[in-house]
């Protein structure tokens, strides 16, 4: 049953990701831009959550830090390659940043 039904989910992801690469301020405000982007991520994520350690003894490795680093990359890199010109400074004072800001933090800077 499992395997009947997750090809569905596949397409839907794979209908998430192609809306989430392809969208764009364009007219929008900054808000309505970042909430559309929230909403598609929030649903992408039921579908492909972030993985989480289930180890008995606390893992010594930064694999799960790492693959949550580079999800917040992407979302932040995503939002940002979106955003209308006129925002290019902006964008490229947060992408010099190290660390990268949160997405909260960058979407309240832009």
């Amino acid at each position: 049953m499992k395997e009947r039904f997750s090809q569905g989910d596949l397409i839907r992801i794979s209908e998430l990701q192609q809306e989430i690469y392809g969208i764009r301020q364009g007219f929008s405000f900054v808000t309505e831009f970042y909430f559309e982007l929230k909403i598609l991520w929030e649903e992408l994520e039921t579908y492909m959550p972030i993985p989480c350690c289930s180890c008995r003894v606390k893992c010594s490795c930064a694999a799960m830090r790492n693959a949550r680093h580079f999800y917040t990359l992407n979302h932040a890199k995503r939002f940002l390659t979106g955003l209308n010109e006129n925002f290019s400074v902006v964008k490229s004072q947060i992408l010099l940043m190290d660390p990268l800001p949160s997405m909260n933090r960058i979407f309240s800077m832009v």
